[in-house]
């Protein structure tokens, strides 16, 4: 059960990321508390995940892109 709804959540979350439906950063919290209500992660892994320096390195990474792709969006209109 738990197979399914991981593979459901990363076929979903590239459709959207590909797609532009919503922000990234909107998308990845969806899609972590997805994970954290349907139990397939624990509140604890969940908070050790966001400990771990690489996954900062990403969101800040993330963050940024939106933010790089809102400013040439307002500067390009």
């Amino acid at each position: 059960m738990h197979q399914a709804i991981v593979i459901s959540l990363i076929i979903g979350l590239i459709l959207v990321l590909y797609k532009d439906l919503i922000r990234p950063v909107i998308a990845f919290f969806i899609v972590a508390l997805v994970l954290l209500v349907t139990e397939v992660i624990a509140t604890k892994d969940l908070m050790a995940g966001f400990a771990n320096e690489q996954i900062l390195v990403v969101l800040i990474l993330i963050m940024l892109s939106d933010v790089i792709q809102r400013s040439s969006r307002s500067r390009f209109s």
